[in-house]
């Protein structure tokens, strides 16, 4: 009886390091991930990374930022030197439509409108951009979008 006590001791401590590790693992992996750009991006145009935080478009809501990001998406089909995007963007809670008004598939990637900062947490603003050529502005994380026009 002591034996098993023992035991079922010693796997209840394994199991509870095993899990320590993986949760604390995983979040210094997310801290350190992308950390240095390659040569490709350092010679890339950066996108202007002082504008006001409050800063909008003449007759928008949506911030200056977003617009700089947006056009330099589209120049260059990847996020600007500093930044973290071009990933999928599932759309599982179908908040976007997915399909354009001929019928096909629309298929999204999501950028960050705000340049990394080591230390940090990316923050809840995004931009998604569509291969129907339509892009979304969220400011709470992916709950609600407004188009970008």
């Amino acid at each position: 009886m002591q034996k098993n006590k023992i035991i079922s001791g010693l796997f209840l401590f394994a199991l509870m390091v095993t899990l320590a590790f993986t949760f604390f693992g995983k979040q210094q992996h997310q801290r350190t991930n992308s950390v240095a750009p390659s040569n490709h991006q350092a010679q890339q145009p950066s996108v202007k990374t002082q504008v006001s935080q409050t800063e909008t478009k003449q007759g928008s809501d949506i911030p200056q930022k977003v617009y700089e990001v947006l056009k330099y998406v589209k120049q260059h089909g990847e996020a600007p030197r500093g930044y973290v995007g071009g990933r999928e963007f599932k759309n599982r809670e179908h908040q976007l439509a997915s399909r354009s008004r001929s019928g096909s598939m629309i298929h999204y990637r999501e950028w960050d409108v705000n340049p990394k900062q080591e230390g940090h947490n990316r923050g809840r603003e995004r931009l998604v951009t569509g291969d129907d050529d339509r892009a979304w502005y969220s400011d709470d994380h992916y709950t609600t979008f407004r188009e970008v026009k």
